[in-house]
This record gives structure tokens, C-alpha cells and sequence, in this order.
């Protein structure tokens, strides 16, 4: 039984040196494909709890994903942000999108539209991002391509560091009225 339990091996980083891990190793890769890859990261760090090669996995399979869904070739757009209490790594690509009868199965093991695809990437993604209190979401607009988001809780510490609880509500109060 105990084979299907990931170990995690969780610890505080800065996901953006995660992401460009995973941006340095895919560059090459879908730059032989004809893909051109677009970051965009936030000036300050979004720390999370994450294990990191886990993290590397899951975003590398979607961003494969993506330059897939672009034969001829295209741009991939990988986004980092902070929303509310998540990091947001939004990764989509200018394929022909996914199809609303498909969508909801992208994510189960072993479903696949590729010819000798196994399927196991988007399913092991979505594994990857419950194991760390995340989610997966996909958008996807016909021929405009498919957006994933993959959104990760930021470290409890980190946040409050940068966003101090007030002293008291004595200052809210004098506000209303």
C-alpha cells in the first residue's frame, strides 16, 4: 500500500528559482520544437513549502504539455504572481485549446489525445499540486489555446512578514461614519 505515498520532502523556497530551474532545463528542449518560452516573475519572493523536485515535475509536465499542443510552433507564456495567499504560476500556450468534452478528463490518470501518450502527466500534476494544499485549474478558449494555473498556499511566515497584522483596530475605526 505504501508505494502509492509520495514522500514529500517539503522545505521553504523561493518559488521563483523553483520555476526558473524548470525554465532553464525546458528552454532548450522547446526551443528545438519551434517554441518560444515568455516569463514573467514578481520582483519580490513567494516562498512556499513545497518539495521542489515534486514542484519542477509537475510544472515541467504542463509547459511539455503546452509546447505539444503546438506543433508549428508558437509562444508559451509562463507567469508567476502572487494571489492573495497563493503563488499563481499560470502557464498557457497559443494551441488550438481543449475541448469542452475533453476538459474535464485531462486530469485523469491515463487519459490522453496524443498517439503513444501515456497520460500520466496532467493526472501526476494534479497529484503533485493536492499534495501540496494546491489546485490545478485549465481555461481554455478554441483557437485561442489552454491556460493552466497552478496555484500553491504561500508560507504562513513569509506572509506575515510582509504583511504585518495591524497593532490594533484602533485605526480602522475612525475610518467608518
Amino acid at each position: 500500500r505504501s508505494s502509492d505515498l509520495v514522500e514529500l520532502q517539503l522545505r521553504e523556497q523561493d518559488l521563483r528559482s523553483v520555476i526558473g530551474d524548470v525554465l532553464a532545463l525546458a528552454t532548450e528542449e522547446l526551443s528545438t520544437h519551434n517554441v518560444t518560452l515568455v516569463s514573467r516573475m514578481p520582483s519580490n519572493p513567494l516562498v512556499a513549502n513545497i518539495d521542489a523536485d515534486l514542484l519542477k515535475q509537475a510544472t515541467l509536465n504542463v509547459i511539455q504539455n503546452g509546447a505539444q499542443a503546438m506543433p508549428e510552433g508558437g509562444t508559451l507564456e509562463v507567469v508567476l504572481e502572487e494571489h492573495r495567499k497563493s503563488a499563481v504560476l499560470r502557464i498557457s500556450d497559443q494551441g488550438p485549446g481543449i475541448p469542452d468534452e475533453i476538459r474535464e478528463k485531462i486530469f485523469d490518470l491515463y487519459f490522453t489525445t496524443k498517439s503513444g501518450g501515456s497520460g500520466i502527466g496532467l493526472a501526476m500534476t494534479y497529484r503533485i499540486l493536492q499534495l501540496h494544499h494546491g489546485s490545478v485549474e485549465v481555461e481554455s478558449k478554441p483557437d485561442r489555446g489552454a491556460e493552466f494555473l497552478l496555484r500553491i498556499p504561500l508560507a504562513a511566515t513569509e506572509w506575515g512578514r510582509r504583511h504585518p497584522e495591524p497593532a490594533s483596530d484602533q485605526s480602522e475605526k475612525g475610518l467608518s461614519g
